[in-house]
Parts: C-alpha cells; sequence; structure tokens
C-alpha cells in the first residue's frame, strides 16, 4: 500500500497487459495508497496512447522524486483520443482528492497530449502546490 521503488538508474520502457496496444495501463494506485518513484524513466517510447495509466484513485498519493523522467506519449490519432499520462480522481467533492507531488529534480518530457489530468485533486510541484 505504501511503496518506495528506486530504479537505479534504469529505464522501464513496456509492459505486458492484457489491454490494447493503446491503452498502455500501467500504475494503478488505490485509495490512500502512495508510491515514491526515485532514480527511474518511464518512457513511452513514442507509442500512441489513450491513458498511460499512472491512475490515480481517492486520496492516492504519487510523489515523482529527483532522477525520476516520464517521457516520449503520444495521442493515439487514428481514434482520435487523446493521450492523458497521468490521471489523478477525487470522484466526489466529498471524497477525498489525489495528490502528485513533482520534486526539483523529476522531469515530465516529451508529451503529445494532456500531462497531467486532474479531477479536482492536488499538483504540487517542487514543493509548492498549483
Amino acid at each position: 500500500k505504501h511503496i518506495i521503488i528506486d530504479g537505479g538508474g534504469n529505464t522501464l520502457t513496456s509492459i505486458s497487459t492484457n489491454q490494447p496496444d493503446y491503452t498502455g495501463r500501467i500504475i494503478v494506485l488505490s485509495p490512500n495508497s502512495t508510491l515514491r518513484l526515485t532514480n527511474i524513466t518511464l518512457d513511452g517510447k513514442n507509442k500512441k496512447v489513450n491513458t498511460f495509466g499512472l491512475i490515480m484513485i481517492l486520496g492516492a498519493t504519487l510523489t515523482l522524486d529527483n532522477g525520476t523522467t516520464v517521457q516520449n506519449f503520444k495521442n493515439n490519432n487514428e481514434n482520435g483520443t487523446e493521450c492523458v499520462v497521468i490521471d489523478m480522481y477525487r470522484a466526489a467533492v466529498s471524497l477525498t482528492a489525489s495528490t502528485l507531488i513533482v520534486e526539483a529534480g523529476a522531469k515530465i518530457t516529451g508529451i503529445e497530449g494532456t500531462a497531467i489530468f486532474s479531477h479536482d485533486c492536488h499538483v504540487r510541484l517542487n514543493g509548492q502546490r498549483v
């Protein structure tokens, strides 16, 4: 439920799922869980996707720590669907919002589409809420 992953400077480029290629969901954070990624690159290799799959639900917290890069995801123009790399859910006003923290030294780059889509949730860049 509360995980820290140190990628050791490695690059993650593909995940095997039973989803169509364009879906690409690789990480779904359960309600009130936390995940801290450090020293890892999540590289979409310019794959055309609907949703990359950093999906955050009801109070989940994702921290992209120093040395973490999320890069190279593209829109699925074949069916007109926009790529959403990090999708944050709250579901209802009365429920706990998810939080994304992007620390200094983390990068989100090379995204065609939406890098972060917040459904009334919190985003903190380098410690500052936006």
